[in-house]
Formats: C-alpha cells, sequence, structure tokens
C-alpha cells in the first residue's frame, strides 16, 4: 500500500516489548549489517578511497569518470535476509555538487519481487527510499540476502554547472594567477532501517531481534573536489648576447643586444597537477623593441596534452623555444615584463610569462655594428670583425649583418653606424632612463659581463685618471667620410708599392 511506503520507520522508533522467543533471539548480538561505499570509474592513482575528484577539463578519459554510491546489505544471522525496507539520505550538500534523477539509480538482481523505489526530499537533503523481498524458495523470486550483497548503485551525476562553479571558486596559484582550485564540498551518507519490514527466513523481524541495537549502519563521509591543476616552471629569461669574440678580461656574456639581433630563450613547463592539461596554446607578446615567437618542441604553437603523474616530479614537461627580434633602434631597451609569452589550457587556465617576475629582465639594445658591445662603433669594432674573420667559424657576435658569414659585406654596417655612441657622459646614455648602470651587471638572480661599456662610458665622460694627465676627453669627434664611406681605395697602389720597393733596392745598394 502506498501509505505504508510513504512511512519510513525512525532509527529512533521505540522497540516493541520482546516475547520470550524475540527476547532469546535479541541477545545473539548483531543481525545485520548495511553498508555504502564509493565506486569509482577508473581508478586513478594517488586518490584517496573517500574522495570524489572531479577531473572536469582533463582528458577525454579524464572526464569520462564516472562515480557511484554503492548500497549493500548483509545478514549476520544464520538466517538470511527475506525483506528489505530502507532509505538511503543523501544529505544536505548533495545538491551542492550533484543532480539526483530517477534514472540515476540502478538495482541488481537481488530482493526483485514487490520492489520499489521513491525519491523523496526532505529537510535533510534528497533521500530514496528502497524495498524489496527475495523468495529464495519460489522459483524466479529472486534470491535472499546472507553474504555481503550490492542491492543497488547511484550514479552521481555533477550539476550541469559544475564547471562554472569549480571556475569561481578557484584563487591565486604560486605566480599569482587564477588557476588554484579550491572546490571542495564535505558529503555524508546515511542509510536507516524500517525494522519492522526487515524480515529474515525464520521469520524473525529486525525489531524481533532488537530494533536499532542490532543494526549496523555507519555513515559514510566523503569529500568531493576539483582535482588540482599546477603547472611549475624553474625557468627564466637571461638573454643578452654570447659573446665568442672577446679581448683578454672581457666575459663572455653582455647585457647589451645589437639592434637587428634575434635571441633566443628555453623554458620548461611541468604538469605537477592531479589531471592531464589538454588544448594548451601559446600566445605572444610582443612589443615596440622586439618581435616575439614562441613554439612547443613540436614545432606548433598549440600542444593537446600534457600528461601528469601521482608521483613527485614525474609529470610531464612541455619545453617552450622563445625568440626575440629586435626591431628598435639602439638605445632601446628591452623589456621582457612586456614582451613574452601567455600559456593557456582548457579550463580557462592562464600563465603569462609577463606576469612573472623570474622572466622579467631589462636589456640595452646597441648599434648592429657595436661588434665589441661598447656602446660605440669606432676601430675598435673593425678589431672585432677581423678577428672573428680569423676565427674560421663566422662567430655570431661579430656578424654584423647577421647572413651566418663575416666577409666585406659586414663593412657597410659599420659604415652606416660609424661614429655613433650611446654614452652621454658619467653612467648616463642612452636608455639610462630604463635601465641603469648597475642593471647592465646585475638584476636580482642574473649578472652579466659589460665591462667593454662601463669601459667607454669613463672613457667618453672623461672620468678615467689618465684623462686628467693630458689626455684628450673629446672621443666623439670620430673621423668619417659620409660621401665615399669608411673604406676607400688609393689610385695607382700597385704603381706606389712597385716604386717603394725599387727605392729600397736602391738605398740598398747605396748602403753597401
Amino acid at each position: 500500500p502506498q501509505d505504508e511506503i510513504n512511512s519510513v520507520a525512525s532509527l529512533a522508533d521505540p522497540v516493541a516489548p520482546a516475547t520470550d522467543a524475540t527476547a532469546e533471539a535479541a541477545t545473539e548480538g548483531p543481525a545485520m549489517h548495511l553498508g555504502l561505499q564509493i565506486v569509482k570509474d577508473p581508478v586513478f592513482p594517488g586518490d584517496q578511497p573517500n574522495d570524489i575528484v572531479l577531473r572536469q577539463f582533463g582528458n577525454q578519459h579524464e572526464q569520462g569518470s564516472t562515480f557511484f554510491l554503492a548500497l549493500t546489505a548483509e545478514s549476520l544471522r544464520d538466517a538470511a535476509i527475506n525483506s528489505l525496507d530502507v532509505t538511503l539520505n543523501l544529505g544536505k550538500t548533495f545538491g551542492d555538487v550533484f543532480d539526483l534523477q530517477p534514472g540515476d539509480i540502478h538495482f541488481t538482481d537481488n530482493m526483485a519481487v514487490q520492489r520499489r523505489v521513491q525519491v523523496l526530499d526532505t529537510p535533510d537533503g534528497p533521500s530514496i527510499r528502497f524495498n524489496g523481498a527475495g523468495l529464495d524458495a519460489l522459483q524466479g523470486s529472486g534470491q535472499a540476502v546472507a553474504d555481503a550483497t550490492v542491492l543497488a548503485y547511484i550514479q552521481l551525476q555533477a550539476r550541469p554547472d559544475i564547471d562554472q562553479l569549480i571556475k569561481d571558486a578557484r584563487v591565486p596559484d604560486q605566480f599569482g594567477f587564477l588557476n588554484q582550485d579550491t572546490f571542495n564540498v564535505p558529503l555524508h551518507f546515511d542509510v536507516a532501517a524500517n525494522v519492522d519490514n526487515v524480515v529474515f527466513s525464520d521469520l524473525l523481524s529486525l525489531r524481533d531481534l532488537g530494533g536499532t541495537d542490532v543494526l549496523e549502519n555507519p555513515g559514510l563521509d566523503v569529500t568531493a573536489r576539483a582535482a588540482h591543476a599546477e603547472l611549475t616552471t624553474n625557468s627564466s629569461f637571461d638573454l643578452g648576447t654570447d659573446r665568442l669574440i672577446t679581448k683578454p678580461g672581457e666575459g663572455s656574456h653582455s647585457n647589451l643586444i645589437r639592434s637587428g639581433d634575434t635571441v633566443f630563450q628555453t623554458s620548461t613547463w611541468q604538469n605537477t597537477g592531479e589531471f592531464s592539461l589538454t588544448d594548451l596554446h601559446i600566445t605572444d607578446h610582443s612589443n615596440a623593441v622586439a618581435q616575439v615567437t614562441s613554439l612547443f618542441d613540436n614545432g606548433s604553437a598549440s600542444l593537446e596534452e600534457l600528461g601528469w603523474s601521482d608521483q613527485p616530479n614525474r609529470g610531464a614537461i612541455a619545453t617552450i623555444n622563445t625568440s626575440f627580434h629586435i626591431t628598435a633602434a639602439a638605445g632601446s631597451v628591452l623589456d621582457t615584463c612586456t614582451a613574452g609569452f601567455s600559456l593557456s589550457a582548457n579550463g580557462g587556465y592562464d600563465w603569462n610569462s609577463t606576469k612573472m617576475d623570474q622572466f622579467c629582465v631589462s636589456h640595452l639594445i646597441t648599434f648592429q655594428g657595436d661588434l665589441n658591445y661598447d656602446g660605440a662603433v669606432n676601430f675598435q669594432d673593425l678589431a672585432f670583425l677581423n678577428a672573428g674573420a680569423a676565427a674560421g667559424n663566422n662567430p655570431h657576435d661579430v656578424d654584423a649583418n647577421f647572413d651566418g658569414t663575416i666577409d666585406m659585406l659586414d663593412l657597410s654596417v659599420l659604415d652606416a653606424d660609424w661614429g655613433n655612441s650611446l654614452h652621454t657622459g658619467a653612467d648616463a646614455f642612452l636608455g639610462s632612463n630604463a635601465i641603469s648602470m648597475a642593471q647592465l651587471s646585475q638584476q636580482g638572480n642574473h649578472s652579466w659581463d659589460s665591462s667593454a661599456f662601463s669601459l667607454q662610458n669613463a672613457i667618453q665622460s672623461a672620468s678615467l685618471p689618465s684623462i686628467a694627465n693630458g689626455q684628450q676627453p673629446e672621443f666623439a669627434n670620430v673621423l668619417t667620410n659620409s660621401d665615399t664611406g669608411l673604406i676607400s681605395s688609393v689610385q695607382g697602389v700597385d704603381q706606389l708599392n712597385a716604386l717603394l720597393e725599387q727605392q729600397q733596392q736602391q738605398h740598398a745598394l747605396t748602403s753597401v
């Protein structure tokens, strides 16, 4: 009858006075166990048994995870359970994560006679009432319950808006971006029995055996949470120029970068989170000083998936190769707080190198013809060009026109920049409003040898001690020939050489 189905006996219902037969039965100890257990498909390593980890933004395998609440029953007596009437309470917070539909309730073949199910809304959250019977003596009427048996699975379907709920709960991660997931909801499930409608094969009811005192029905505490997204990197930007041609005492790494040059940086990013990051994409951030291009190792700005591991430091690593092509004139300053790249992933995750202190450095742009990186273009640069040619390996740092070969064509670059200088005074230079002399040598954990630049600044600003002893401080007035260029030939040089040789021979004869 419907009115009987709707009446669920409370665990606190009084137990009827025992007769002599039931009093003896009530002394036997626990009679029945009702159990609850979370079942996961698949089971991911590292997840706790009572954690429901939502991997909403992982790969298809991870997004397809399903979770079930299993209801079990077991007779703790020599008699089987022939009829059962229980109510499963899903708790007040169930609706904060899940959306229960009748189709989510799946029965096993046990207790199939007169089986009923009702989904009820109560002040303590949604409840599900099951009742049914298993009559062993009647063929085809299902089985009674003796050993631990699963009666039903309730599929825990996430709410349709769960993705947005997860995003709304995010807080800044270690880099300051809204990538740290904090969505976490505690859940409590419990199950109660109608002590009069639980009847064993020896015809004793649960009430006859002692009611709730002989019922074991521990509740189940569960946590539903979003899987943690964590992408870490120990990389940084340290641009400047690696020098192969240096004079004795100079270091091989200068803060200065020549106009028109392209410098490269590699950064590695590891997935140390709890699910696979998918649909990764790089967005470049160029500025007026540099054109930035970033690609994954696969040669593309996109990466389908970056896997994870439950073992520390075993997650997959993505390598990003970034180039900075200098498009600004000498005296500009490249600031990687405005030039770099963003890395995004499915789920609204985003990391931006221009907003990360470890990637922020400043570099002074010098003339394309400044081959010794001292901030001026003069005869010393000719000497460095020649030394690069003599080295035989076409070193990039003195390849004036960046064509991979050191030859006469490089002279046109020096000619165009000849006589130019960045230096304007003691510790002052074009660009010193954006980067200081000290920063050319040290910025945070990054250091460079820009001693050639600081020495040239001292020479041009008349701050060297030797200047005070009568040396000419005016260096800017360098000889130039804007009409014919830096390199001009002497007409009839072959005749002059022959004449010189003849005069030398005559002098030798005269001396004898």
